[in-house]
């Protein structure tokens, strides 16, 4: 997927268990996560580029739950 103004393409990095690490549309947004001991999700940061291009966090940018329940 190119970038708004058609200067590169998306970046999707990922963690050793193929998971997705970080996901990135160059100039526009970006948002990576992070995993628990157990390798599942536990958190999420999203930033968008402001006119400056410097990355600024997103409002509403909240951890993902990693509670499962008893299982």
């Amino acid at each position: 997927m190119p970038s708004t103004d058609g200067s590169g393409a998306a970046t999707t990095g990922y963690f050793v268990n193929d998971l997705v690490a970080s996901q990135e549309v160059p100039g526009v947004e970006r948002a990576s996560w992070s995993l628990d001991p157990l390798q599942r999700f536990a958190t999420q940061a999203t930033f968008a580029y402001d006119e400056f291009g410097a990355p600024q966090p997103l409002s509403g940018a909240a951890s993902i739950s990693t509670k499962l329940g008893d299982r």
